[in-house]
């Protein structure tokens, strides 16, 4: 499993019991085993995380059923 992708499932784990805006960074890299700065390597903030997740779950998805 690459880094974005542990990245988003440990986001939605730690969504089914917390609202997305009081998940932090902290929170999120503690889940997912890894640094701080693996995170901002790869995404601003956590609603970029989310649109990354949106973008490829969902978007990519209905794309498929043009």
């Amino acid at each position: 499993m690459d880094t974005k992708q542990n990245l988003a499932q440990n986001l939605k784990l730690l969504m089914a019991t917390t609202p997305v805006d009081h998940i932090t960074v902290n929170q999120l890299t503690q889940q997912a085993n890894v640094a701080r700065n693996t995170f901002y390597y790869h995404f601003a903030d956590i609603n970029e995380l989310v649109a990354w997740i949106y973008n490829r779950e969902i978007v990519s998805q209905l794309a498929a059923y043009q």
